[in-house]
């Protein structure tokens, strides 16, 4: 038998048990931790960390837009991605995927949304509705198109050669208040296709990475872009610890960070969707 597809599908299968506890609803629910988006005060930060391990690397080092961009996106705006980041096969991250104006346009469009308030936090979701309770999504969860003030994040997602076969269709934006967080989890296997991508926007955060005895502290901040592939996606799980301050986690470039204090933060995650008579239904 091929020992690395077998490795692959328990893998799998570890993954479908993970995705099945986590985010379960609140029995009370979230409420808004600010009525305003946060101001926006970071430094630029430029990261060119090691890019071994991903044969895609070089089409990612670096990405600069070309065409005009709409909705006060910055047509100039360039990112670089770091392959293997944090020694984790399949992690990709890119500081400054965004600007600070276009961090700014993007919270103001979600602050003027409708919020979910089932969960222990607040989300909203477009394209498609995933059913927490059953585990499920089907095409009578479609809520149409992505919105337009999504399309630049998009467009520069694809540019940097993630989501190579087909655009993203589901996208999920979750506010976290300091204090909140989200269990250790694999995102569902079967109702998600390939590739994950978290934009951060907001506050910085420390998620941690585990795969077994390993274990991973990683910086993401805020403006920055984290990508889930290969192992990453489907060996490694994610979480952020429900506190109010991080400390003694790591940089992309290797430097232990010093304690700061969470604020309010958002990510856009952007995922495609996998549907089938058998996904549509409660995963068993």
């Amino acid at each position: 038998a091929d020992v690395g597809a077998l490795k692959e599908t328990m893998g799998k299968r570890k993954a479908e048990r993970i995705d099945q506890v986590v985010d379960a609803p609140a029995g009370d629910s979230a409420a808004s931790c600010s009525a305003s988006s946060p101001s926006v005060s970071s430094a630029t930060h430029k990261t060119k960390g090691d890019t071994g391990g991903d044969e895609r690397s070089s089409k990612r080092r670096r990405l600069r837009e070309e065409e005009p961009e709409e909705d006060g996106a910055d047509s100039d705006h360039a990112v670089e991605a770091v392959a293997y980041a944090w020694g984790v096969s399949g992690l990709s991250y890119a500081d400054e995927f965004v600007s600070k104006a276009e961090e700014q346009m993007l919270l103001e469009h979600i602050d003027g949304g409708d919020w979910m308030t089932s969960l222990r936090r607040r989300v909203q979701h477009f394209g498609y509705e995933y059913d927490y309770k059953s585990k499920s999504i089907s095409q009578e969860q479609y809520l149409g198109p992505l919105p337009t003030w999504s399309a630049f994040l998009i467009e520069r997602i694809v540019r940097m050669h993630l989501f190579e076969d087909s655009p993203p269709d589901q996208m999920i934006v979750n506010e976290y208040c300091p204090g909140q967080g989200i269990a250790k989890h694999i995102d569902h296997v079967k109702h998600f296709a390939g590739t994950v991508v978290s934009i951060s926007l907001g506050s910085n955060v420390e998620m941690s990475f585990r795969n077994g005895s390993m274990h991973k502290k990683a910086l993401l901040r805020r403006r920055s872009l984290v990508a889930l592939e290969g192992d990453a996606r489907y060996k490694w799980t994610h979480e952020i610890a429900s506190r109010k301050s991080d400390v003694g986690h790591t940089s992309v470039d290797g430097r232990v960070q010093s304690k700061h204090a969470r604020e309010r933060r958002v990510s856009i995650t952007f995922r495609k969707v996998n549907i089938s008579p058998g996904n549509a239904k409660k995963q068993e």
